[in-house]
């Protein structure tokens, strides 16, 4: 059997681009080795295998699932989701950008805050998912330690707004802000769900509660360490295909 009749039964959620992209990439090992010939030939039997590549695309940007529509990524905290006035190149876009031909921002996380996030490689899965943010339909899930002695679970509801300084705080003018939390141990570490997704809510929110996200130099929590906030989980119905999508990204700090 033709290696290329074999993959879908073997990875069936996959589109015959990505396979195609795989094999190009190297990526598709043959009982244990790399094979790049889309007109390869298999002896009955052969084992088929995607070969994990932790840093897929440089900046160490680990890719979750890719399709011919979108792509999920987990992101490092200390790089640009987009490009700035200040860096158009060094940012999970700009690295996509070299790897595609079709790439589309939908989903931005704080260049401080690591964790999961996805970026459309279609015209149709780029509108589909920005229905989905715009309703709100996607499941995101943050983990974060504070500084300060928060118990139990709640919600915080407020108007935020960003001012001159690039300072998102609560403004009467502002945009409706909700976030839901729930503590889930004694060391500060806390789950919050966004119902909305304002630039920076989770850490404007947290110091306006008084209980400001450890490591940010920004909104309270100073220190010489890295921001305490990750995007731990990311759920969806897919905006081509209908299925029900769902990743993790496991947390990258001390919880």
């Amino acid at each position: 059997m033709k290696m290329m009749e074999q993959l879908p039964t073997v990875f069936p959620d996959s589109s015959k681009a990505t396979l195609k992209k795989w094999i190009k990439h190297g990526r598709i090992l043959v009982d244990g080795k790399v094979v790049r010939d889309l007109r390869a030939t298999l002896r009955e039997g052969a084992i088929l295998a995607l070969k994990k590549k932790k840093n897929f695309l440089e900046l160490e940007i680990e890719v979750l699932y890719e399709d011919s529509d979108l792509i999920v990524l987990s992101k490092p905290e200390g790089v640009l989701s987009v490009a700035t006035a200040y860096d158009g190149v060094n940012t999970v876009h700009g690295v996509l950008k070299n790897h595609y031909r079709e790439v589309y921002p939908v989903h931005r996380i704080d260049r401080e805050t690591s964790g999961v996030m996805v970026f459309a490689l279609s015209k149709e899965g780029r509108e589909g998912l920005k229905e989905l943010f715009f309703h709100h339909t996607i499941f995101r899930e943050y983990r974060a330690i504070i500084k300060g002695q928060i118990s139990g679970e709640g919600t915080w509801t407020s108007r935020l707004k960003e001012d001159a300084n690039y300072f998102v705080k609560p403004h009467p003018d502002g945009d409706l802000s909700i976030t839901h939390y729930k503590v889930l141990n004694a060391r500060g570490l806390v789950k919050f769900t966004l119902e909305t997704g304002r630039k920076n809510q989770i850490r404007a929110q947290a110091l306006e509660a008084g209980f400001p996200i450890l490591g940010d130099q920004k909104y309270g929590g100073s220190t010489n360490r890295r921001l305490f906030l990750h995007a731990y989980r990311l759920e969806f119905v897919h905006p081509v295909s209908g299925k029900q999508m769902a990743f993790k990204a496991p947390i990258p700090f001390a919880t």
